[in-house]
């Protein structure tokens, strides 16, 4: 089959996309011949001036006289094109109404860009009010590429290759660095394990064994390196033997300051900052005290973070005391002014909370309970703040992403395994909290813990129900009409067995079967939803996630919300293909392509822009695969093929056209032909709707699209799709 797609003119597989594009395999974008003469004004010819404009000395100029234009015909309308130009002073305006895409006032400056027009020329407008304006340089090149325009203009979510859901407008890696606070820096001890009487000052005390020997029975007994930076924060680690467990045993600076008091054997692990500019770092025995130490390790840890008074570092988290107004800063750069969204765990925490944001509005966020904690904000100043306001507590995982505004993104989905196109039509998530389910009321005998493990998207965010009776049950009020789906993900922390959802309150329950995995399991009841109640027979614990209700009639990626119903917008995909790469004599139109349910799904076609002249494969809603071609405005082959078995997976469909010899391959098989018919005039565009892109947009999932400018072979089309 690879040998046969590389007589294909156009390939779109689910590997490359830009904001607002899906980038086809094949062909790599070509541009073709040059189209304007004269683009460099080297003379004065070929152009077509309006009122006051001039072409001299390499350069056309405009006196701003009267609202006219210079004008060269080089288009053809629809097609696409690389227009670059230079501005060398004032302001020109391509206006919209010559075209659909480019149009726009282009000031001082070099330019490329992609226009489409509507006429058959080339307009530069300038305005009197703009004053003189000046051009050069300027080149009209076809672009003739197989990408397709998308657009969705929303967020939203898909599978990724590792199973996890994710939003895909969410781009940027996690702005803050040791966010987990478990970096640690090389070691800064030499000889900790005292394998040569080397590197240690020593007072009193010796080396030998294996080990750093102190005895304090009556001196003071000392052994230190000098490695320690002020203001900087530590992490020892050290084995103590042959403890006589009497007198004093310290680890100290030279200050005398204690940071750790040694009271037995065993190995330990503390953390310490270092408050003064002696370097000192020292184990001391005194008033009798009789010791061993090995195996010492000294590394810096907080590293990137400014801790102020109050803030000290732990294991894998940063801890405050009871101090006011106590802040843990990092400058990020290029942070003010991002649109973000921040997520951090607290724990320890008994009472009051602390504020999360950056130092000009240090309270963007307002933690006041234990858990994982997630908003979204713009920073305004490039230092992240977290700022405690008096009361203990930890923090750790803290993570800053940077949310994008590139709505426009195609998703490539992982459900199943293998990646596809997920084309979505619109919905919206009625369910104002999707992942809070605290906002649910609750009967006797049931708790909710919140952020108690791992959703499916990866993060600790998902709900433990816990009950030690029968058909204890949570409900929450939600208005939806007929036909609408409630979808929900759960698991059992142990074991597994049915749960009972129902959507009026709980008159009547629908059992489904849940595991010890996440599944998301969903009921579409014929009547409205008014009340969803979810309800746990026996005495167990369930874990919950990801709750929706959506006016569909299956369950639709999963849409997040947050205080609010959301809403994702269509995906639409359209604009690939031109009349150099679309045969309109012969050819065949490919596609891999899979329902999203058992439910029709929308067209593909190759058109000349209008459905009087198009070939097109869709779906009906009764899981009938139609194929038809149309040349001038009359059908020539109309094919309704009921023999797939299941649509919701995928198949592969190739359609055949040429003069008199039409066939549909459905999975390897020949499974119609029409020997009678004439073939389309003007072929240039594929969409993923009907001719008009705005027209039956089409909602699936695509493995492939092709086109090829040759009528296949028989053999070759049971190739190209067999399974």
């Amino acid at each position: 089959m690879s040998n046969l797609l590389e007589k294909a003119s156009i390939v779109t597989t689910p590997t490359a996309y830009d904001n607002g594009k899906i980038l086809s395999v094949k062909p790599s974008v070509v541009l073709g011949e040059e189209l304007v003469v004269n683009g460099a004004f080297d003379t004065d010819s070929d152009w077509s001036k309006g009122t006051g404009w001039t072409i001299a000395n390499g350069r056309a100029t405009s006196d701003a006289s009267a609202n006219s234009y210079l004008n060269q015909q080089v288009y053809e309308i629809g097609k696409k094109y690389q227009l670059k130009f230079e501005v060398l002073e004032g302001t020109i305006e391509l206006r919209s109404t010559q075209y659909s895409q480019g149009a726009g006032f282009y000031n001082t400056g070099t330019y490329s860009i992609e226009v489409i027009p509507t006429t058959t020329l080339t307009y530069f407008y300038v305005y009197t009010g703009f004053g003189q304006s000046t051009i050069d340089n300027v080149s009209v090149k076809e672009v003739i590429d197989g990408d397709f325009d998308f657009t969705r203009n929303s967020s939203a979510t898909r599978v990724n290759s590792q199973g996890l859901i994710e939003d895909v407008q969410i781009l940027s890696s996690n702005l803050v660095s040791n966010g987990d606070f478990s970096q640690e820096g090389s070691e800064l001890i030499t000889n900790g394990g005292f394998d040569s009487d080397t590197d240690w000052t020593k007072l009193n005390a010796t080396i030998s064994d294996g080990k750093g020997n102190l005895n304090g029975d009556g001196q003071t007994s000392l052994l230190y390196q000098n490695i320690l930076t002020q203001d900087k924060f530590y992490k020892v680690t050290f084995t103590v033997s042959d403890y006589n467990e009497i007198g004093t045993a310290l680890i100290i600076n030279n200050n005398g300051t204690s940071y750790y008091a040694i009271t037995t054997n065993g190995t330990f692990t503390i953390y310490f900052k270092q408050t003064i500019s002696n370097g000192n770092f020292l184990f001391r025995a005194t008033n009798g005290a009789i010791f061993s130490i090995d195996n010492v390790s000294v590394k810096e840890v907080g590293q990137d973070w400014t801790l102020g008074t109050g803030w000290s570092i732990g294991e894998d988290k940063a801890t405050v005391d009871n101090t006011v107004n106590a802040n843990l800063d990092q400058f990020i750069s290029g942070f003010s002014g991002k649109k973000v969204r921040v997520s951090f765990e607290i724990s320890d925490l008994s009472s009051g909370g602390i504020l999360v944001g950056d130092i000009v509005n240090p309270g963007a966020y307002n933690a006041t309970s234990n858990g994982i904690h997630t908003f979204d904000y713009t920073a305004t100043n490039p230092t992240f703040r977290v700022r405690a306001y008096g009361n203990p507590c930890s923090i750790s995982n803290i993570s800053v992403v940077e949310i994008t505004d590139d709505t426009n993104l195609p998703r490539i989905d992982y459900t199943g395994g293998e990646g596809h196109w997920l084309f979505e039509p619109q919905s919206t998530n009625l369910i104002p909290y999707s992942e809070d389910f605290s906002q649910w009321d609750k009967s006797n005998a049931i708790t909710v813990t919140s952020n108690a493990t791992t959703s499916p998207s990866g993060e600790l965010n998902a709900s433990l129900l816990s009950t030690t009776t029968t058909n204890r049950f949570i409900y929450l009020s939600v208005n939806s009409a007929a036909n609408s789906t409630f979808s929900i993900y759960v698991k059992w922390k142990n074991g597994s067995g049915g749960i009972d959802l129902s959507v009026d309150g709980g008159f009547n329950y629908t059992s489904v079967s849940v595991t010890s995995e996440w599944t998301r399991v969903s009921i579409t009841p014929s009547s409205s939803i008014t009340q969803l109640v979810l309800r746990i027979p026996t005495a167990s614990e369930l874990y919950v996630w990801a709750a929706q209700v959506e006016a569909s009639s299956y369950a639709t990626s999963y849409i997040p919300t947050n205080g609010s119903t959301v809403t994702r917008l269509q995906d639409a995909a359209f604009g690939s293909g031109s009349s150099d790469l679309i045969n309109s004599t012969e050819g065949v139109l490919y596609a891999e392509i899979a329902t999203l349910a058992n439910f029709g799904t929308r067209a593909i076609t190759l058109s000349s822009g209008s459905n009087n002249d198009a070939v097109l494969i869709s779906f009906n809603s009764n899981g009938r695969l139609d194929v038809n071609l149309t040349s001038g405005g009359s059908f020539q082959a109309i094919f309704n093929y009921t023999g797939v078995a299941n649509p919701n997976t995928f198949n592969k469909i190739a359609f055949k056209y040429k003069q008199d010899d039409f066939s549909l391959f459905v999975n390897g098989v020949k499974v119609a032909t029409d020997t009678n018919g004439l073939t389309p005039i003007g072929l240039n565009v594929l969409n993923f709707a009907k001719a008009n892109s705005a027209q039956d947009k089409f909602y699936g999932k695509t493995k492939c699209v092709a086109v090829f400018k040759e009528a296949l072979t028989d053999a070759e089309l049971t190739c190209l799709t067999t399974i």
